[in-house]
Formats: structure tokens, sequence, C-alpha cells
């Protein structure tokens, strides 16, 4: 499976940076899935976790409101 970069942002530091193979953030209207080549948007984020996959690791990471930019390749959360 393709990988994407991801960084978890905020006003003080990076959460977490490195390559996945897909993310799942919690969003208003629930959860929303990303892959590698999804198409551009920004998308609020809320209160809760986000998983991340890297092959067979998953990661869970709780995070707070803010927004996602996706891009083709990358990902970048500010919270």
């Amino acid at each position: 499976m393709r990988k994407f970069s991801l960084m978890i942002l905020s006003p003080v530091k990076t959460f977490y940076r490195g390559d996945c193979t897909s993310l799942v953030l919690p969003t208003p209207s629930g959860y929303y899935g990303v892959l590698y080549g999804h198409e551009n948007t920004i998308a609020a984020v809320s209160d809760g976790v986000c998983i991340v996959k890297n092959g067979d690791m998953v990661e869970k990471i709780s995070i707070t409101s803010g927004y996602a930019k996706i891009t083709q390749g990358s990902v970048v959360v500010f919270v």
C-alpha cells in the first residue's frame, strides 16, 4: 500500500511526523478516512482519537479540535 506524509501540529509543538498508509480523523459529521491519493480538501477536526496506520503498526493519538489540510501525498492536521 502506498504511503503519504502526516504531520500533526499544535501551536506549541509537532505531535507526530512520519509516513502512514491510512488515517482516520474525528470530524463534526463522523469519522473521515484518508488514503494515498485522496482528493485535496480541508476538513474540520473534532476532539477525539485519530488512528494512524503504517503497514501493520497502528497508533491512536488523542487530538483536540482544529483543521486538516489534505493534499496529494500529504496531510497536515492543525490542532
